[in-house]
């Protein structure tokens, strides 16, 4: 009887966190995205930031596993930090920011007036 063991199972895994869903006030003007990742054999080779949804805003350092995002506009923005080890095993985490805009809109309800 031969068994032969799955080369994924020997090696382990890489667990990746991008952090906790976010909700940020636009006026703030920056949030940072803390991720993190561990192999359970092997240590992290490299990390990757990438946005995955919503309008482009601005990565400071994306191969770093803490980022600053600036460049904010109101919307929904999701963000995939994706980790590999030195054996060459992938793992990813998405992360999902609401920014919101606490800003009072004013609306002018009065008719225009033109004079001739």
């Amino acid at each position: 009887v031969t068994i032969t063991q799955d080369p994924s199972e020997s090696d382990g895994k890489v667990e990746v966190s991008a952090g906790d869903d976010m909700s940020i006030d636009v006026d703030d003007g920056l949030f940072i995205l803390q991720g993190d990742a561990e192999s359970s054999q092997h240590t992290i080779a490299s990390y990757r930031w990438t946005q995955i949804y919503g309008t482009q805003l601005l990565m400071s350092n994306p191969s770093s596993p803490v980022v600053t995002v600036t460049g904010l506009i109101p919307g929904s923005f999701s963000f995939r930090l994706t980790a590999i080890d030195h054996a060459g095993r992938v793992g990813y985490d998405d992360i999902t920011v609401n920014v919101t805009s606490s800003a009072n809109l004013f609306v002018d309800c009065e008719p225009d007036l033109y004079l001739s």
